[in-house]
């Protein structure tokens, strides 16, 4: 990275390359406007609701849900003919009132304030004195219009705009001789805008889209960081614009699940939401209003850095211990609501609760729910990250997937045994939490007339996501059953019996022989299957499947001595020439045990 991070609010310390390059010319003149501090709500059905504005620590982080209406009707067309006329384009106006209603629905708390000061400005400044700022985000909010409507060329042409003027033009200008903090906040909230609609309406998908996700999302984890950086001293600017803030921490750092905490993750620590700092908050989450879907989200996001972190350095930032942590990740799952009220969902789950042991009503009818948003499947990823946090700390299963996609088996197979070489010494209930719902919901994937397992909610990031959250899933799983095979004891975990008593069909009359075993492992490759089938997509997979069912299969036969009298899948079988791991000391089979 290209300049140097300064701690005295000036410039953003970079020329170009932060994140790589990009194509394109910025157009415009290059006055600036600072409008940030600007609250009035003009075009927009007010603020949040409640006027909930933290204030204990002069927060900015909006409570509760906030209204989407735009109550102003008179004044959007007004403005839309102006910038009609700033494109010369009447066309546009039209695209302009689509694109701004659209961004007015979603829900996160920075979107009515950038709206309600480019509508003020608008309002009162005349067409030839529209700076450089305010046209990015007028091409973004037509870049918005133009995939609303079917026009996808306008939409990747706007959105380049947008961007080039960014990239190429205002962020090199004002890391040159910026004096105005302001303009460093006008910079994050083009540079969010642009993010959150590559992602919402994967552009990624379209081969003349030259800014690629990850293109976007650098720039993003870079700047932001530069940017608070330099603001450091000014903390009164960073606070008055938390909302910006945190929606970026969010969109950054769940975008970044699978890989690490954003730059700027330690910046935060000490950072206001909800009258607290975020570490106060995240330790004191049991006493604090988390009824928002957004400060949920802060929360996942928080877990999940803390997650990535301890895996880069093995240490924490905000909790004292490991327990700690995971402690709060088990309270997130208990706070975040389920979100289905389908009847037949519920009969469903009751019938089930019924008809088990009752040892397992508890965990059954608390780890249990119907996941159909980014929020529940981000959830589940962390929970099992945590899970297996014990077992193989440097483990990435994106990193591994998306390295091997295409490698010899030998290659996949010395990248894979690492995690197969550590035992699982304790069960917890994060096992249950993350394969109860993965398990029981599959019932419901021929459903056609309800929606009870749908992914409509998730964008194309949270499905590759979901992808990566059943591997690891599948395959903790099958390490899981090896080591239930070599240490019996296992079994008395009450959370590994329920897990079983689902995956036989809940029965608990089953004896755990080499019979079991192999039933097991069928039913385990036929919810991998299955999941992956559902969430579609597959293809690039398909090199990558076959590799794990032969890695899995001989390292089955070769750590345990068991062979299968039908093996699971003729795919699966090994030709002589396919690698074989080194024969391991066969284990005595297990005494038959039963729930």
């Amino acid at each position: 990275m290209n300049g140097v991070v300064g701690n005295t609010g000036v410039g953003v310390g970079v020329i170009g390359g932060v994140g790589g390059g990009a194509n394109g010319g910025g157009v415009g003149s290059s006055s600036s406007s600072s409008s940030s501090d600007i609250k009035v709500g003009v075009g927009m059905g007010g603020g949040p609701a409640n006027g909930a504005y933290a204030c204990g620590m002069n927060s900015a982080v909006a409570i509760g849900a906030r209204p989407h209406a735009i109550t102003n009707h008179g004044l959007l067309l007004s403005i839309a003919h102006k910038v009609g006329a700033i494109l010369k384009s009447e066309a546009e106006s039209e695209i302009f009132v689509v694109g701004y209603t659209m961004l007015a629905q979603d829900d996160a708390p920075i979107i009515p304030e950038v709206l309600q000061n480019l509508s003020k400005f608008l309002q009162f400044h005349e067409i030839d004195r529209i700076p450089d700022f305010k046209l990015c985000l007028i091409y973004s909010i037509l870049s918005i219009g133009h995939m609303t409507v079917g026009n996808t060329a306008h939409c990747i042409a706007n959105f380049q705009h947008s961007w080039s003027l960014l990239v190429q033009k205002l962020i090199p200008d004002y890391n040159n001789n910026n004096t105005n903090p302001n303009d460093q906040i006008e910079i994050l909230n083009s540079l969010y805008i642009l993010s959150y609609m590559h992602l919402k309406y994967n552009l990624n998908q379209y081969k003349s889209m030259d800014v690629t996700c990850d293109l976007n999302f650098n720039y993003l984890d870079d700047i932001s960081y530069i940017i608070m950086s330099n603001l450091s001293l000014n903390s009164n600017i960073i606070n008055k614009n938390m909302n910006l803030f945190w929606c970026i921490y969010n969109l950054l750092s769940l975008y970044q699940i699978n890989d690490g905490p954003p730059k700027f993750y330690q910046l935060f620590l000490l950072r206001p939401i909800l009258n607290l700092s975020l570490i106060d908050f995240m330790n004191n989450i049991s006493q604090a209003d988390t009824s928002s879907k957004f400060i949920q989200e802060v929360m996942i996001s928080t877990v999940s850095n803390e997650l990535n972190y301890f895996k880069r350095t093995n240490k924490l930032l905000i909790f004292k211990l490991t327990r700690a942590l995971h402690n709060s990740i088990i309270l997130i799952h208990k706070i975040i609501p389920e979100t289905s009220n389908i009847e037949i969902y519920k009969i469903f789950k009751k019938n089930l609760i019924i008809k088990s042991p009752s040892k397992f009503h508890d965990i059954l009818r608390s780890y249990i729910f119907n996941p159909v948003e980014s929020i529940h499947f981000n959830l589940l990823s962390v929970l099992l990250k945590e899970f297996n946090l014990s077992s193989v700390q440097s483990f990435n299963f994106k990193a591994f997937i998306n390295s091997n996609l295409n490698n010899s088996l030998q290659t996949f197979s010395s990248a894979m045994l690492p995690f197969f070489e550590i035992e699982n010494r304790e069960i917890n209930n994060n096992l249950g939490i993350v394969s109860f719902p993965l398990i029981f919901n599959l019932r419901f994937v021929n459903f056609q007339s309800v929606d009870i397992l749908k992914l409509d909610n998730l964008n194309f990031e949270d499905k590759m996501n979901l992808n990566y959250l059943i591997i690891e899933w599948y395959v903790t799983l099958v390490k899981l059953l090896i080591n239930l095979w070599k240490n019996n004891h296992l079994i008395d975990n009450c959370i590994l019996q329920c897990l079983l008593y689902l995956i036989n069909d809940n029965s608990s009359d089953f004896q755990f022989n080499t019979e079991f075993f192999w039933c097991v492992f069928r039913k385990l490759n036929y919810y991998f299957e299955t999941w992956l089938s559902f969430i579609k997509n597959q293809y690039f997979l398909v090199n990558f499947k076959n590799n794990l069912h032969k890695f899995v299969l001989n390292y089955i036969q070769s750590s345990l001595n068991l062979l299968s009298s039908s093996v699971y899948e003729s795919r699966s079988v090994t030709r002589p020439n396919d690698f074989m791991l080194p024969p391991i000391m066969p284990h005595i089979n297990p005494p038959r045990t039963s729930l």
